[in-house]
């Protein structure tokens, strides 16, 4: 409750913006809290009790249904981020094609999906699933696609490098907008991530 509470906050800035879409994240299966590994805290401790995955899917599915129409209500899009983990598989909600394949035949609200190279690429590296097909599939709900570069250990967030493998996965959605979303970084790292993806997109 606390969770719809906040975001109906926020979608209400987003119309007030004018900003065509403001993305959720799908949420997880066990209780989580700020890690107290960072002084900035991006990330979560969890607990060592999860919920059954299912239980969790008809949670968020129930909150997708009311976010959804109240987005739409005031024009703006509700988009629901795609995760992966190559740390804590399983943690997050909204990981595989069987995810999607079940929540889209049941929400009955509009939704888009905000595609994470990084989060995605892991999650097929994990279930064992294409990539290109998991972007095949989810292809005409796809509005926006976040990128950061990683080491291959974990989600770092890290400013684009020339080599980076996630430039690799970009190709497969030239037309949807994309969104550097990296942490720690300084205005250089933002103005040479992004001529690489210049450069990218002009090669």
């Amino acid at each position: 409750r606390e969770s719809i509470c906040h975001v109906k906050k926020c979608i209400g800035v987003a119309a007030d913006l004018g900003a065509e879409v403001y993305t959720v994240h799908p949420g997880f299966v066990s209780t989580v809290s700020p890690s107290n590994g960072y002084k900035l805290n991006y990330d979560f401790d969890v607990c060592d009790s999860w919920v059954a995955r299912q239980d969790a899917m008809e949670v968020m599915l129930r909150s997708l249904e009311v976010l959804g129409s109240y987005a739409h209500d005031l024009g703006v899009k509700l988009a629901i981020e795609s995760e992966g983990s190559v740390t804590k598989p399983g943690l997050c909600l909204m990981e595989t094609p069987e995810d999607y394949a079940w929540l889209f035949e049941h929400i009955s609200c509009p939704l888009k999906i905000n595609f994470n190279l990084a989060h995605s690429y892991f999650a097929s590296r994990h279930y064992g699933f294409s990539y290109e097909d998991f972007v095949k599939q989810l292809f005409d709900s796809i509005v926006l696609v976040e990128v950061s570069h990683n080491d291959g250990t974990g989600d770092q967030h890290l400013p684009l490098v020339s080599d980076s493998l996630i430039l690799e996965l970009c190709h497969l959605m030239p037309e949807v907008p994309h969104i550097l979303e990296f942490r720690r970084c300084n205005k250089m790292d933002l103005k040479e991530s992004k001529q690489i993806m210049e450069d990218y997109w002009d090669a």
